[in-house]
C-alpha cells in the first residue's frame, strides 16, 4: 500500500497538500502524529486480496500476529515493536512491529476491520 503517511499542517511528508476526503484523524496519535493520507477503499481491497494470496502461498496464517495483537490491544498493536517476539512466531506482522521508525502502517479503523476480517 502506498500513501503519503502521517501530516503536519494538512500537508504530507513531501509537502503535497491533502485533499479533506484523504484525511483520517486517528482517535489516538500514533507515533506522535494524529492526521494521516487515509487507506482508500480500493487500497485496502487490494491488500486484503495480496495478504490472502501470499498466505496460501507460503502457508502463513494472517490471523496469527499482527491480528492477535489487534484482538487484545486494538489500536496499540500497530505500535508494539518487539523483533524477538516476530522471530518466534510465525504469522503476519507489519514493520512498524519490528522498527521502532517506521511509520508505513499505521490503525486506521477501517485498516482494523480489513485485518480483523481476514
Amino acid at each position: 500500500m502506498c500513501n503519503f503517511g502521517y501530516l503536519v499542517n494538512n500537508k504530507t511528508y513531501v509537502g503535497t497538500p491533502a485533499h479533506s476526503s484523504q484525511v483520517v484523524k486517528l482517535a489516538k496519535p500514533f507515533r506522535g502524529y494524529q492526521f494521516w493520507h487515509k487507506y482508500s477503499d480500493e487500497q485496502l481491497n487490494v491488500l486484503k486480496n495480496w495478504i490472502i494470496y501470499i498466505a496460501n502461498r507460503d502457508g502463513i496464517d494472517p490471523k496469527v500476529g499482527l491480528v492477535e495483537l489487534i484482538k487484545t490491544k486494538g489500536a496499540d498493536a500497530f505500535d508494539v515493536c518487539d523483533v524477538k517476539m516476530a522471530e518466534s512466531k510465525k504469522g503476519m506482522w507489519s514493520h512498524t512491529n519490528v522498527m521502532r521508525g517506521k511509520v508505513d502502517m499505521f490503525p486506521q479503523q477501517e485498516l482494523i476491520d480489513m485485518l480483523l476480517s481476514l
